[in-house]
């Protein structure tokens, strides 16, 4: 039987940028020979009646099974064709490509178009040149206290406030039902039967906090307040709402004093010894901060100091999934485009026909997008691709990979975290290899991060925990 490589020809037929179409014919004597071939192996396993297993004539195997084994055959030597064809042409697909039959009939060649977008070349620059500060957060007396008085609070009693006199304070958990109305129009997503503050001026809504602390059971307020960045959707953060809020519940901690006995509860020689523990605990949470931000600003001067094209199809795929992202923050469940085919076949997104403008088209109702909203997003995926593609070239040209202990590792951090079901967890990661391929990805990001931090110049700054914090807030809003 004539191998692939003599029975297949292939001719460029578009090279534009980073667009590619081949033309590829495949002859009619390699399907047949893969046909006839195919058609001897089924006729040796399958069982008729009337005839011997492995007996079974193999033209009446062709009638009954012809056209399930032609297509069988048709889909293989596609396959083939483009594994073929990037093999020889030594490209680098950016997605699947997309395959079409030109033209195919019984006993005669088989002509498809084969179209996709290749990866662009990534020329690095040198790391060391790079610099960065990295931010020193010494955490002072004050926020390990408040530390020590958050895991005091969980060994603490919550009581109900029953008597309807007793105002709201600070540290109160307050339950009750909010509205909001912007510009006369209610807002739904702020309209909630159950929310609850936690009064606390560090940590709630300014607004808010000034409004419902001292309210009563049963006391209904309205008042102008200001939507911070902690809002779900993110266009109204720095609106001024007209806020309506009625007070149903009051949960109270029972506060336990600080000292030494306490320290002794939780497992501490005294509160020095509780003290000491708590800043090394805030020391290494202000160093991760730290990282993050050094991070960011990584990433972001990768993105500055590397031209390139970039796929289209790779954009148009990140763009949906930043506006999915979007719509579950709002809580809305991002719906898939499908569509019926002719044939009655049901399809999705996860195939090679040309639907993307459909299901972006499906997420754009969804997300109702301005028009500034739309182009702000699209630049934020452009930005997330170019920084996939350098990313994914310094683990290439550097060889820098996950081992496998560094995956048991992860995976093994992973579970603990579903306390009863880590044994399922395990197995489940370890049998889905589309689920491990997620989890190791952030591990290689990490990875090829740490690689290129180690070769750029770092100086310390020396800052306070609220500028560290500010500074974290400032590298989200740019990401």
């Amino acid at each position: 039987m004539s191998g692939l490589k003599e029975s297949l020809t292939v001719t460029l037929e578009k090279n534009e940028g980073l667009e590619r179409v081949f033309k590829a014919i495949i002859s009619a004597n390699y399907i047949s020979q893969k046909i006839q071939q195919n058609l001897g192996s089924l006729a040796a396993s399958i069982q008729m009646p009337g005839f011997r297993p492995g007996r079974v004539p193999t033209d009446l195997v062709e009638r009954r099974y012809g056209s399930q084994v032609l297509s069988e055959v048709l889909e293989e030597v596609v396959n083939e064709a483009c594994d073929s064809l990037i093999r020889d042409q030594k490209i680098r697909p950016a997605l699947q490509p997309n395959v079409k039959v030109e033209s195919f009939e019984k006993e005669k060649d088989l002509v498809i178009s084969i179209s996709t977008e290749i990866l662009p070349e990534v020329k690095l620059i040198d790391f060391s040149a790079l610099e960065f500060e990295k931010l020193v957060a010494e955490p002072v007396e004050k926020q390990i206290l408040e530390q020590i008085e958050l895991e005091a609070a969980k060994a603490s009693n919550i009581t109900d406030v029953t008597d309807t006199k007793e105002e709201s304070r600070d540290g109160d958990f307050v339950f009750g039902k909010t509205s909001a109305v912007l510009d006369g129009v209610n807002l739904a997503e702020l309209k909630n039967n159950e929310n609850v503050f936690y009064l606390d001026v560090t940590r709630t809504n300014l607004d808010a906090y000034n409004n419902i602390k001292g309210m009563k059971i049963g006391e209904s307020k309205t008042f102008k307040m200001t939507l911070d960045e902690k809002v779900a959707d993110k266009k109204l953060s720095g609106k001024i709402v007209d806020y309506s809020f009625t007070l149903e519940k009051i949960k109270r901690l029972d506060k336990r004093e600080i000292n030494d006995a306490l320290a002794e509860e939780f497992g501490f020689e005294s509160l020095a010894a509780w003290k000491e523990e708590t800043k090394s605990y805030l020391s290494d949470r202000y160093s991760k901060v730290a990282r993050e931000v050094m991070k960011h600003d990584l990433l972001h001067k990768l993105e500055e100091n590397h031209q390139m094209e970039l796929p289209k199809s790779l954009i148009e795929l990140e763009y949906q999934a930043v506006i999915k992202e979007i719509l579950k923050e709002r809580g809305i469940e991002p719906k898939e485009h499908t569509h019926v085919h002719d044939d009655g076949t049901v399809c999705d997104t996860d195939h090679n026909h040309d639907h993307e403008s459909a299901n972006h088209n499906d997420l754009h109702e969804q997300a109702k997008l301005s028009e500034e909203d739309q182009k702000k997003y699209r630049d934020l995926a452009c930005k997330r691709v170019k920084v996939g593609l350098i990313l994914a070239e310094v683990s290439l040209a550097k060889e820098i990979k996950i081992t496998d202990a560094e995956l048991r590792r992860a995976l093994s951090r992973l579970a603990t975290q579903y306390p009863g079901n880590e044994k399922k967890v395990i197995e489940f990661y370890t049998k889905n290899q589309e689920a491990l391929n997620r989890l190791r990805a952030p591990l290689l990001e990490e990875k090829v991060v740490d690689y290129i931090l180690a070769m750029a110049k770092i100086s310390d700054k020396n800052i306070t925990y609220d500028l560290l914090i500010k500074a974290q807030e400032d590298a989200d809003n740019h990401c």
